[in-house]
């Protein structure tokens, strides 16, 4: 796989990772046919691709995860149409689709980010902390290396000051002047990065 492919592949899941949650949300039957059709499109990338060209790393580990996903979710709705479903199978089947999407929703924000990177953007991880009786969370912490953030935001976790205070991190990213972006920039630098 080409890296060209597997970032058009990429970006192809992720715009049927979007559709599939729009549906839901709202019920719209657009979404749905959109949904489907970009389902189709990836049923045929995976019936087409041959094992061996699968590469050893993050591209090929998406790829399988992709798969497994549609795999468990095509058999998954097979079996709900028997007039007798093994609910069993069912429910094995509904856990590995939801463990998968979770799996997959958290490797596209990792490699989304990884490209915005690649492209010379900062992205700056802000621990907030959230009192139990403020409007607003406070930023208490911040820096580029989400490790740090994610160390600092455990060691709030365990101390936290007052009992109910609330504790998340949140991404702000930053132009490769190291000024903060628009949202509008920061949206179109994602989308770009999803759809072209």
């Amino acid at each position: 796989m080409s890296e060209e492919s597997v970032l058009s592949f990429r970006k192809l899941v992720s715009a049927m990772r979007t559709t599939e949650k729009e549906y839901w949300a709202h019920r719209d039957k657009k979404m749905l046919r959109q949904s489907i059709e970009l389902e189709k499109r990836v049923d045929g990338i995976i019936m087409k691709a041959d094992g061996n060209d699968v590469p050893q790393n993050d591209n090929g580990t998406f790829f399988l995860l992709v798969a497994e996903l549609r795999a468990s979710t095509i058999q998954y709705f097979q079996e709900k149409k028997k007039p007798q479903p093994d609910k069993e199978l069912v429910n094995s089947l509904f856990k590995t689709i939801k463990e998968t999407e979770a799996k997959l929703d958290k490797m596209l924000i990792r490699l989304k980010d990884e490209q915005i990177k690649k492209d010379g953007y900062i992205i700056q991880y802000h621990v907030m902390e959230r009192m139990p009786r403020a409007n607003q969370a406070r930023s208490i912490f911040n820096s580029s290396d989400e490790q740090l953030a994610n160390i600092e935001l455990n060691d709030h976790y365990r101390h936290p000051d007052p009992p109910g205070t609330m504790y998340f991190i949140c991404k702000k990213y930053l132009g490769k002047d190291g000024k903060q972006l628009p949202q509008e920039e920061v949206d179109k630098i994602i989308n770009n990065n999803l759809n072209s």
